[in-house]
Formats: structure tokens, C-alpha cells, sequence
């Protein structure tokens, strides 16, 4: 049947190397987490926020949060 997987074969992740995301509202709860699962996954992510001190907060804690993973 067109568009059936077989099951034995595991589906692959699509590499996010070489890509750009942008995510706006980027620097607080879910957008710093998404922020942060695709700059894992690697991507390069460019963050879109509204309140500067809340992206300098963002800014620290997210480098610190690559360096342990």
C-alpha cells in the first residue's frame, strides 16, 4: 500500500544542521524551551523578544543550559 512504513525500519530524524529557525517570543517559558530543542538538535536559532531585560536573562541562561547538555 503507497505511504505504509514498515515497521521494522526506525523512521529517521531530519538533521536541523544548516538551518535557521526563528522563534518569536523566544526568550520566556515555552519559547526558550523550543529555543533550546532545536539549538540542540542543530540548528542555528535566531530569537525574537519584546522585554530586553527578559532576553538578557534568556541570553545567560541559555548559554549556560548548551554548555551541559
Amino acid at each position: 500500500m503507497v505511504g505504509m512504513m514498515n515497521a521494522k525500519q526506525p523512521m529517521s530524524k531530519p538533521s536541523l544542521i544548516n538551518r535557521v529557525a526563528l522563534v518569536t517570543r523566544g526568550a520566556g517559558g515555552l519559547g526558550a524551551a523550543i529555543c533550546g530543542a532545536l539549538a540542540i538538535e542543530g540548528a542555528t536559532v535566531i530569537v525574537g523578544f519584546n522585554n530586553s531585560s527578559k532576553a538578557a536573562c534568556f541570553g545567560e541562561t541559555f548559554v549556560i543550559r548548551l554548555n551541559q547538555s
